[in-house]
């Protein structure tokens, strides 16, 4: 930015200053559309939505829609695209140099870390709604200031899935978490955080995910804040599990428990003690992750938490890797009849793919189709990755009953699948979401009882063993 103030010095046009062409627009306006001006000019992200105009002067969304344009109408500001139906807005860079200017002329230090803070609250807003259309509810206590979410949720297009929304945001997200870092807010630091969990997770921003989890744990530490901490430890438990760390993953839950528990958080004790299994289970300590997802499960069920059932699934999976389909087939249908109920989607996806294996492992063909029929209807809710799963599983159901035209084309369109999966890319990973693809050793669920279910994937997908399986740093 101090680069692009000096060329707003230096450049001239026709003789005019540029500087001063842009005051002429800006004198022109009303107050309140100079004020939102200099406002926006302060945020770190590029473009932005309607609800972050509203936020940054706390405002009604009818109220701001009028301002920005008003903006635009004298070319201060310019709409930069419509994707998912929702309309954004940005600055060209001497412009936003500009607002800014006029920002540190014009308003208090106060005024302006309290507009930033109001729109990264907004954000933080759109983190809980996307949170819970994608989950069911809010998998995580927050406490942190949102501002107006009613607001922010009834600026959104209605026919859009909110992750998906959510994913337009994910450069500003990943910006918003460096400027509350620079305000020294670490409370709302670590919940915008642990607040993109989910997207990162599912759409594998490992790289962000990685970057949000420093800049925040960097704040918390120095705020000597305990509660933080725990949470983004959670957090990079769950992004080693992706990278296929189980022992670190499981460590960095582990120590979360710790300082859940030196600070009397019995809640968030207990959300780290249902992600256990999930480290449990591929380090082969099924008897503990039984134990473990058993009582997590009677602790957080009896408060309608979407985390009990998360736990209690790994139960099922953990009698299923120890050989007991016929316990696997009991607890994944109880988990997945009450997903059905609570309307969380991801978990419907994930345990009808474990639910149907465990109906094949028992030649229970007809009801694995069932079970796979639904998991086609909701594969999309597990990220890039579903279209693969959702090919496997019918690959699995067509080689069980002998069907080997049908392994053959499940075993093509899995590997369009899994090459065209956005996902395959500079800034991503091929390892499929925690607690959505197999790890480790289970039963040949078709009829053998030995070798590694990667060695099984192989038998179908041999693109499958080449692509998975890249580690990185966490």
């Amino acid at each position: 930015m101090p680069h692009t103030a000096h060329r707003l010095d230096a450049l001239r046009y026709r003789d005019l200053e540029v500087r001063a062409s842009f005051g002429l627009s800006y004198e022109g306006l009303r107050p309140e559309a100079r004020r939102l001006f200099r406002f926006l000019g302060l945020l770190e992200a590029l473009d932005f939505p309607l609800w972050a105009a509203a936020a940054a002067v706390d405002t009604e969304l009818r109220a701001a829609q009028e301002l920005l344009d008003e903006l635009v109408d004298v070319h201060l500001l310019d709409v930069t695209g419509t994707p998912k139906g929702q309309a954004r807005y940005g600055f060209y860079d001497l412009i936003r140099a500009y607002a800014r200017e006029r920002a540190e002329v014009e308003e208090p230090v106060e005024a302006r870390d309290e507009a930033v803070v109001r729109v990264l609250s907004a954000l933080l807003a759109l983190t809980d709604i996307a949170d819970r259309d994608h989950m069911g509810q809010n998998m995580f206590q927050r406490d942190a200031d949102r501002w107006q979410p009613t607001r922010v949720e009834a600026s959104l297009p209605p026919s859009v899935p909110r992750m998906e929304l959510l994913d337009s945001e994910r450069i500003p997200l990943v910006a918003g978490v460096r400027q509350a870092a620079e305000l020294g807010r670490d409370e709302l630091c670590w919940e915008l955080a642990v607040g993109g969990h989910a997207l990162f997770e599912t759409q594998r921003y490992y790289d962000d995910w990685q970057e949000c989890y420093e800049t925040a744990m960097g704040l918390a530490k120095a705020a000597d804040n305990m509660r933080g901490r725990a949470r983004l430890l959670i957090s990079m438990a769950g992004l080693r599990y992706t990278r296929r760390r189980y022992g670190p993953a499981e460590e960095a839950n582990t120590e979360a428990m710790g300082l859940f528990e030196r600070i009397g958080d019995e809640r968030g004790y207990l959300e780290a003690l249902s992600n256990a299994p999930f480290f449990l289970v591929p380090n082969g300590h099924l008897a503990e992750a039984i134990t473990a997802g058993c009582e997590a499960y009677e602790r957080l069920n009896a408060g309608g938490q979407a985390a009990a059932a998360h736990a209690y699934s790994q139960v099922g999976l953990a009698h299923l890797q120890a050989g007991r389909p016929e316990v696997a087939v009991e607890v994944l249908t109880e988990i997945v009849a009450g997903a059905r109920k609570q309307g969380i989607r991801t978990l419907i996806a994930r345990d009808t793919y474990w639910l149907g294996q465990a109906q094949l492992a028992l030649g229970r063909h007809a009801e694995a189709e069932e079970s796979f029929t639904e998991l086609t209807a909701y594969a999309r809710d597990v990220g890039s990755p579903g279209a693969f799963y959702t090919a496997h599983a019918w690959g699995c159901l067509h080689l069980a009953r002998g069907e080997y035209a049908g392994v053959s084309t499940t075993r093509t369109c899995s590997r369009v699948c899994w090459k065209g999966s956005p996902g395959c890319g500079p800034r991503r990973e091929t390892t499929p979401p925690r607690g959505t693809w197999p790890t480790r050793r289970l039963p040949f669920l078709v009829g053998q009882t030995t070798g590694t279910l990667s060695d099984r994937v192989g038998l179908l997908f041999p693109s499958f063993r080449a692509d998975t399986g890249r580690g990185g740093r966490a």
